[in-house]
């Protein structure tokens, strides 16, 4: 049996917060036409071409952490969605070094928000 538990959540910073203290949460590409904007603690709205990363102190999930210490077998990502767009998952390296791992594309109505899964 599997048993399925929510392992980490992401969090976003509270409106106002010094752009120095938004990389603790979030690291937005210096070609995005405009900032990312939080609508709430753990919803985003991120603008057209426009990408934004989660791998920062608050948000970076320690898979390392997780496979050495727990009996995890598997972990799934789930991102609810809407619009259209790609989420793409890496891994890092003990150097730091970023690897793709996968990447979903999906195409949702504005209204409606859809799943995206990767395990």
């Amino acid at each position: 049996m599997t048993a399925v538990s929510l392992l980490a959540r992401i969090i976003l910073p509270r409106p106002g917060e010094p752009l120095d203290v938004r990389k603790l949460y979030l690291e937005e590409s210096t070609t995005n036409a405009r900032r990312a904007h939080a609508t709430t603690r753990t919803s985003l709205q991120i603008g057209a071409e426009s990408e934004v990363s989660f791998a920062t102190y608050f948000n970076a999930f320690p898979a390392s952490y997780w496979r050495r210490w727990t009996i995890c077998r598997s972990v799934v990502l789930r991102v609810e969605v809407t619009g259209a767009g790609r989420v793409d998952v890496y891994r890092t390296k003990a150097t730091g070094a970023r690897i793709f791992v996968e990447g979903r594309q999906f195409a949702g109505s504005d209204d409606e928000p859809c799943a995206v899964e990767i395990e």
